[in-house]
């Protein structure tokens, strides 16, 4: 009964169970048991598809979507295809692309990394203006910096950098005197994101209150900036 389920459910099933595996290789334990060997996946994942494939249903979220993607692809399921497609969309808006995106970049799925990207590019403003902006690693924050496409000012972006700074910090258990708030979010930066930041195109007034204040460039940086100033 499981094997017509599945076979009706699914062409690639129906063609492995007639056609392609041979007894030696499904080691068949007797004449009623037939075992399929799964790799590359997790069982929870895997589950999850077959009860699309009994009922028709699935529960999706942003842990399992990429793995029931590749699942539904990989045994012809065009339904839960549109389903995962459906959710990823979704996903694909300002507050959850950039966990979309890490799970793109871990599954090596150029696609859909671009697909995030374009988003990202969009709508700059309040990608960086979401929590999950805070909790990116710092390489993954030095890739959006080193973009020229995105869509935000110089200023807004320096703030949501300070303001990720400031949350790892924290998160590191680093902030403990408020006169080294400032030395302590440049220690978590980097000198490379001072460097991705291109200050000179912040408005002069508003570099000296709005980034001066903040305590995280050192004095050579400073004047190097003020030359262009002036």
């Amino acid at each position: 009964a499981h094997r017509y389920a599945l076979a009706v459910g699914s062409p690639v099933f129906k063609t492995n169970f007639e056609d392609r595996w041979s007894a030696e290789k499904l080691k068949l334990t007797d004449s009623s048991k037939l075992l399929i060997p799964i790799a590359n996946y997790t069982a929870e994942g895997f589950s999850e598809m077959l009860r699309y494939v009994y009922y028709g249903e699935v529960e999706l979220s942003e842990s399992n979507v990429m793995e029931i993607m590749y699942l539904s692809e990989q045994y012809d399921l065009p339904g839960l295809q549109v389903n995962c497609s459906q959710y990823l969309n979704e996903m694909l808006q300002a507050n959850d692309v950039l966990h979309c995106l890490l799970n793109a970049l871990e599954k090596g799925d150029e696609k859909l990394q671009r697909q995030c990207w374009e988003v990202i590019c969009k709508k700059t403003a309040d990608v960086v203006a979401s929590d999950s902006f805070l909790n990116v690693t710092q390489q993954l924050l030095y890739n959006i910096l080193r973009r020229n496409d995105l869509r935000i000012r110089e200023l807004a972006l320096f703030k949501a950098v300070d303001r990720w700074a400031e949350h790892q910090a924290g998160r590191q258990g680093l902030l403990i005197e408020a006169d080294k708030v400032g030395h302590l979010k440049r220690r978590v930066l980097g000198d490379q994101a001072i460097r991705l930041i291109r200050f000179p195109l912040i408005p002069q007034q508003q570099f000296i209150d709005e980034v001066l204040t903040r305590d995280v460039l050192l004095k050579d940086e400073i004047l190097d900036i003020c030359k262009h100033f002036s």
